[in-house]
């Protein structure tokens, strides 16, 4: 186990007010609130990954390469160990095809409707 992860399990273990102890091999998660919860845990998971790469860019450029590299080490787990933990949970990839069309109306909702969206809100917050 990776010191950071450890770190991460035995925060989040304290927090919780439960021991670290691994979870055993299960079939894929299918029921649909379970799924979206899972979902929304790998986005945070995703979203963690690039602030702290983010983060972690900062602190190199002031010279602090010891907090860089926590930066990147845990931004690893998060993405290599939590997120990858939790696609397995919900079988999140599929076959190519259904992984490209998945990819595709993804980029092309961005595209069509969620970018443009948000660019006429800040076109009426000026």
């Amino acid at each position: 186990m990776r010191t950071v992860r450890g770190i991460t399990a035995l925060v989040a273990g304290a927090a919780l007010g439960v021991g670290l102890v691994a979870a055993p091999a299960q079939a894929a998660v299918t029921n649909d609130t379970t799924r979206a919860n899972t979902l929304t845990a790998m986005h945070g998971e995703a979203f963690a990954n690039a602030s702290y790469l983010a983060y972690g860019a900062e602190a190199g450029r002031n010279g602090h390469d010891d907090i860089a590299a926590l930066y990147a080490a845990t931004a690893d787990t998060e993405l290599n160990e939590h997120f990858t933990e939790e696609a397995v949970l919900i079988d999140f990839v599929g076959t190519d095809v259904a992984n490209l069309r998945t990819s595709i109306a993804g980029e092309w909702h961005e595209a069509t409707v969620v970018y443009p969206g948000y660019a006429r809100q800040a076109r009426r917050d000026r």
